[in-house]
């Protein structure tokens, strides 16, 4: 699958490469979603690193659905630090993450100080 979420004690990681269909965009949201529920379960902050280095521009189905489950995913005091390729990336993937908890970055470094700065 294009997409893979790796849980840690202080974050989830996700990994994307290449494109998704809409079905793997689904089945990546419902897991990431679980998971997300077990953290909140256990009075944990939710912390999030995706690393879309190595993804693709998505189609418009997908791109709609990641929007959608976005809004409906991720809280005030959630974090979620995005990691892309370049500028021109940056700024349209901002786009689909413009809520207050997520900021999109170029420098691993600057995703990972953000990630984790005390709130």
């Amino acid at each position: 699958m294009p997409l893979k979420l790796t849980q840690y004690t202080d974050h989830i990681r996700v990994d994307g490469s290449g494109l998704y269909t809409l079905l793997e965009s689904q089945e990546h949201f419902r897991e990431l979603s679980s998971v997300i529920g077990q953290y909140r379960k256990n009075g944990r902050q939710v912390r999030v690193l995706v690393d879309l280095r190595e993804g693709a521009p998505q189609t418009s189905d997908v791109v709609a659905h990641i929007e959608k489950a976005n809004q409906v995913i991720f809280r005030e005091g959630d974090r979620v630090s995005i990691i892309v390729t370049s500028a021109l990336l940056k700024l349209q993937v901002k786009r689909l993450h413009a809520r207050f908890e997520s900021q999109v970055f170029v420098s691993d470094v600057a995703a990972q100080e953000f990630l984790f700065r005390a709130t």
